[in-house]
C-alpha cells in the first residue's frame, strides 16, 4: 500500500541546495505518521528517487502553500515560488533538492522571513520508506488539514494517465501483447517506473526473429504452448523454439529459488519465460498469477 504525506522543514535562506529528507528516520513535527516507527529515507531509497527524477519531463515546483493542488478546483492562480530538476543524495545527511531557481518575488519573500517553511509532498509504503516524491511548497503552516488525501487524488489522476500512455504506446508497437495489458496496468498503477522498466527492456514484435516458411505460420512449432506463454515469448523477445527448449530443460522451482532465494510453491504453477518477467518487473510470483487470472 502507498500513501501520501506532507512533511515540514525549517527553511533557512533561499539556498541553490535544500535539504528535503533528512538521512535516516525522522517523523512530523505534529508525531505524523502513525501506526509506524516514522518515515526512512537511506540510500537505496534516494537513489531511487533520484533515477525517477532523471525519468522526468517536466521540473519539480516549489509553490506557495501547496496550491498547484488546489488550483483546478479554485480556479485560483498557482504561482511558482522555484524549480528543480536534480536530487542528491549526501550521506548521512540526507536527500537534497539541488541547482533550485528561485524566483525573485520568493528569494525577498524568504528574506523577509515571510515564509519559514518547506514542505515536500511525498508517497511511502506500508514501512515508511520514501518511494517517489511530488512536489514541494514553501508554507507558513506545519499541518495542513486534508493535504493528502488531495496529493493522493492528483497523483493518482496523474499516474493514471500515464499508463494509459506507455499501455497504449507499448501495444500499437508490439512491445506489449493484449492478454498482458491488464497486468501492465496493475504493474503501472503500483509502480510506474517498473513498468516503464519493462516496456524499455521488451522488443517490439516486428524486431523479433521471423522464421517464416511457405504456406506455413510465423511459428510452426508452437503448438505446444499456451497463449500466454506465447505472448511473454512476444514482450520478451524470446524466440519461441528456444523457449520451448529451455522449458524441457529448467525446471520452474530452479528459476525461482534464484529469483527469491528459496523455493516459491507458487512457482510451479509458472513457467521459466514467466518467471524471467517477474524477475524483470519486481512482481512476486502471487501477483503474476493474481494478474493472470484477470
Amino acid at each position: 500500500m502507498i500513501s501520501i504525506a506532507a512533511l515540514t522543514a525549517r527553511l533557512r535562506m533561499p539556498s541553490s541546495d535544500i535539504q528535503l529528507f533528512p538521512a535516516g528516520v525522522f517523523r512530523a513535527r505534529d508525531g505524523r505518521p502513525a501506526g509506524i516507527a516514522g518515515w526512512r529515507m537511506d540510500a537505496p531509497s534516494a537513489h531511487e528517487l533520484i533515477a525517477l527524477a532523471a525519468q522526468r519531463q517536466t521540473p519539480f515546483v516549489i509553490d506557495y502553500e501547496h496550491q498547484t493542488l488546489y488550483a483546478e478546483t479554485s480556479g485560483n492562480p498557482a504561482p511558482a515560488a522555484g524549480w528543480f530538476e536534480r536530487l542528491e543524495w549526501r550521506e548521512g545527511d540526507g536527500l537534497y533538492a539541488v541547482d533550485v531557481e528561485w524566483t525573485a518575488r520568493a528569494t525577498a519573500m524568504i528574506e523577509g522571513d515571510e515564509y519559514r517553511y518547506l514542505s515536500p509532498v511525498f508517497k511511502y509504503d506500508k514501512s515508511g520508506t520514501v518511494t517517489e516524491l511530488l512536489m514541494v511548497a514553501v508554507t507558513n503552516n506545519p499541518a495542513i488539514d486534508g493535504i493528502a488525501d488531495v496529493a493522493a487524488a492528483r497523483s493518482a489522476q496523474q499516474t493514471s494517465g500515464e499508463v494509459d500512455k506507455l499501455v497504449a504506446k507499448g501495444l500499437a508497437d508490439g512491445r506489449l501483447q493484449p492478454g498482458l495489458e491488464s497486468w501492465a496496468r496493475d504493474l503501472g498503477n503500483k509502480r510506474l517506473a517498473a513498468l516503464r522498466s519493462f516496456l524499455d527492456g521488451a522488443q517490439p514484435a516486428n524486431s523479433l526473429p521471423a522464421r517464416r516458411a511457405t504456406g506455413a505460420t510465423e511459428y510452426p512449432e508452437i503448438e505446444s504452448l499456451t497463449h500466454e506463454e506465447l505472448a511473454v515469448c512476444r514482450a520478451m523477445g524470446t524466440d519461441p523454439d528456444e523457449f520451448l527448449k529451455a522449458k524441457s530443460k529448467q525446471a520452474p522451482t530452479a528459476a525461482c529459488s534464484e529469483l527469491h532465494g528459496a523455493a516459491d510453491p507458487d512457482s510451479a504453477r509458472l513457467t521459466t519465460e514467466e518467471l524471467a518477467v517477474c524477475r524483470a518487473m519486481g512482481y512476486t510470483t502471487e501477483e503474476f498469477l493474481r494478474a493472470k487470472k484477470q
